[in-house]
C-alpha cells in the first residue's frame, strides 16, 4: 500500500482516529493492527514468517544476553540476535547473485525469491537493537507486542527511516495527548513529501526511463539529460518518501530520524553523506564503520575501513556488481576527498579565494552535483528490469558513458533534439523547468530551518497560499506512476 494510493487515504484517518481516541494502553494494539493490515495489504502475507522468525530471534536473544553473564555467552546470542536476522535477509536478497556469481547450478526458484516487504530496513533495525543491548546502552525489551510496534511501524516499514530502538520505544510509552502544532507540522510534511514524490520524481521518471530502458534508442545528449534528470528524481522520490513518513508518524506523536538535509547543497561528498539517508549513514557509522576502527588507526586503515563501509552500503542497496562498483565510488570519494584536502586548501589559497565564497561554494556545490550524478548512473542501471533493452550490467553503463562522450555537444540543435527524444516536448519542458525550479527554491530557501519550518512560519495567507500550491502542483501537475523507488530495496 503506497503512501499516494486512495487506498493509505482511507486507511491512515482510520488509524488516527482510534490511535488518539483509545486510551494510551491500547495505542501499541492499534498501531500493531495497522501494521498488520499495512504488510497484508502489501499482497506478501505468505512471507510474514520471516519478519516473525527475525522478530523472534533478535527479542530471545536480546533478552538472554541480559541474563548471561560471561563472554562467550553474551557473544553467542550477540551471533544469534544479529546474525539470525542477516541470514535471512542474505537468503532471500542475494541467494540468486551468489549461484549465479559462482555458476551453481540450482532451481529457477532459487533465482527468483520473493523478497519479504521491509526486510532491508527492518533487518537492520533488528541489529541496532541487538548491538545496543549487547554494548549496554539499552535494556532489553520485555512487551513483545512493543517490539514488533517497533520493527514494523507503518510509516517506517518499506523504505526507513531507520529507526533506533533506543529512541523509538520510550516515545512508544510516553503517555500524552495529541498535540496541535506537532501534528500541523506532520501535515505539512505529508503535503511536502506528496509534492516531491507525485509532481517532481514522477513527472522527471516518465522522461529519464524512456531513455535508460533502451539506450540504443535514443541521442548521447538524451541520455546525459536523463542521468541529470535520474539525480533529482532519486533525491526527489526518496525524500519525499521520507517526509512522508516522519509526518505521519508526527501526526501519531512520534518524532523520527531526518533522513534528509538539502544534500545536492552539500560542499563536499563528506558533507553529502552527512545529509543524504542520514539513518543509513549513521547506522553504517555505529555499526561497522566504528567497529571496524574508524579513523583511530592511522589513514592507510583509515581508507580501508570507509571502503569497506560503503561496499557494505553498494551491496545492502541490491545484488549486482552495479550497486558494488556505486558503493566503491563513493568510499573512494570519502578517501580522495580526505587525501587531497591540504592540496585543495592551498589551490584556493593561491587563487586568492576565500572556501566561504559564494562563488567557491557554488562551484563546491556543482562538483558534489557531478560526482552523486556519476555514481547514481551505476544505481540506475542496476536496477534495471527484465523490460529492459539492455541488461542491468557495467557494459550498459559503459555503452551509456561511451554514447554520452561521442555525441555530446553544445549546440542547440543537438540540445534540442535530445529534449525531444525523452519526450520533452516544449510543453513539458515548461511543466518540469517549473516544478524543478519550485522543488529547488523550497529546498534552499528551507536549508537551515527545513522547508516545513519555513511554511509554518510565514504569516497565513503566505502560508495558505504555499500549502495550496503545493496541493495543486502534487494532484494537478502529478506524473505517473505510484510506486517508490527505494520499495525495490
Amino acid at each position: 500500500m503506497s503512501f499516494t494510493s486512495v487506498q493509505f487515504a482511507l486507511f491512515f484517518p482510520a488509524v488516527f482516529l482510534f490511535y488518539w481516541l483509545l486510551p494510551h494502553r491500547l495505542r501499541w494494539a492499534v498501531l500493531l493492527c495497522a501494521d498488520a493490515f499495512f504488510y497484508w495489504a502489501g499482497g506478501q502475507p505468505g512471507l510474514c514468517w520471516a519478519l516473525g522468525a527475525a522478530a523472534l530471534c533478535s527479542y530471545g536473544a536480546a533478552r538472554m544476553l541480559e541474563k548471561s553473564k560471561g563472554r562467550g555467552k553474551r557473544r553467542f546470542w550477540l551471533i544469534v540476535g544479529a546474525g539470525g536476522p542477516a541470514a535471512l535477509l542474505l537468503f532471500f536478497k542475494y541467494t540468486g547473485f551468489f549461484l549465479s556469481a559462482f555458476s551453481i547450478g540450482a532451481p529457477s526458484f532459487l533465482f527468483q525469491l520473493a523478497l519479504p516487504l521491509g526486510i532491508s530496513y527492518y533487518t537492520l533495525q533488528t541489529v541496532s537493537y541487538v548491538v545496543d543491548v549487547y554494548r549496554g546502552g539499552l535494556r532489553a525489551e520485555r512487551h513483545f507486542g512493543c517490539y514488533l510496534v517497533y520493527l514494523t511501524f507503518f510509516p517506517l516499514f518499506l523504505s526507513g527511516p531507520i529507526e533506533r530502538a533506543g529512541s523509538f520505544l520510550p516515545q512508544l510509552r510516553q503517555k500524552r495527548g495529541f498535540c496541535y502544532e506537532q501534528g500541523l507540522s506532520g501535515a505539512v510534511l505529508v503535503l511536502l513529501g506528496l509534492f516531491q514524490k507525485m509532481a517532481v520524481a514522477n513527472n522527471l521518471a516518465n522522461f529519464a526511463d524512456t531513455a535508460f530502458q533502451n539506450p540504443a534508442s535514443v541521442t548521447g545528449m538524451s541520455l546525459l539529460f536523463a542521468a541529470l534528470l535520474y539525480t533529482l528524481q532519486i533525491y526527489a522520490d526518496f525524500a519525499g518518501y521520507s517526509n512522508m513518513a516522519v509526518g505521519l508518524a508526527k501526526m501519531l506523536g512520534f518524532n523520527l530520524t531526518q533522513n534528509f538535509k538539502q544534500p545536492y547543497f552539500a560542499c563536499s561528498m563528506r558533507e553529502f553523506w552527512n545529509r543524504w539517508h542520514i539513518s543509513l549513514s549513521t547506522w553504517l557509522r555505529d555499526y561497522i564503520y566504528i567497529p571496524l576502527g574508524g579513523s583511530r588507526r592511522g589513514k592507510a586503515r583509515r581508507a580501508l575501513n570507509l571502503m569497506a563501509t560503503f561496499l557494505f552500503s553498494g551491496f545492502w542497496h541490491g545484488a549486482g556488481i552495479c550497486f558494488i562498483v556505486w558503493g566503491a565510488l563513493h568510499g573512494a570519494y570519502q578517501v580522495l576527498g580526505r587525501w587531497t584536502a591540504p592540496l585543495r586548501q592551498k589551490l584556493w589559497r593561491l587563487v586568492h579565494i576565500s572556501e566561504q565564497n559564494a562563488f567557491a561554494k557554488l562551484l563546491k556545490m556543482a562538483c558534489v552535483f557531478f560526482l552523486a550524478g556519476f555514481a547514481w548512473l551505476f544505481f540506475r542501471v542496476g536496477s534495471l528490469g527484465p523490460d529492459a533493452a539492455m541488461p542491468a550490467s557495467l557494459s550498459t553503463v559503459w555503452y551509456i558513458l561511451g554514447k554520452i562522450g561521442a555525441e555530446f555537444s553544445l549546440s542547440f540543435t543537438a540540445a534540442a533534439n535530445g529534449l525531444v527524444m525523452l519526450g520533452l516536448t516544449p510543453v513539458y519542458l515548461f511543466r518540469v523547468a517549473f516544478l524543478c525550479v519550485l522543488f529547488l527554491a523550497v529546498e534552499w530557501c528551507g536549508r537551515k530551518c527545513g522547508p516545513d519550518v519555513l511554511i509554518l512560519r510565514q504569516k497565513t495567507p503566505v502560508k495558505l497560499g504555499l500549502c495550496y500550491l503545493l496541493v495543486f502542483c502534487a494532484f494537478f501537475m502529478s506524473g505517473a506512476g505510484d510506486s517508490f523507488l527505494y520499495f525495490q530495496f
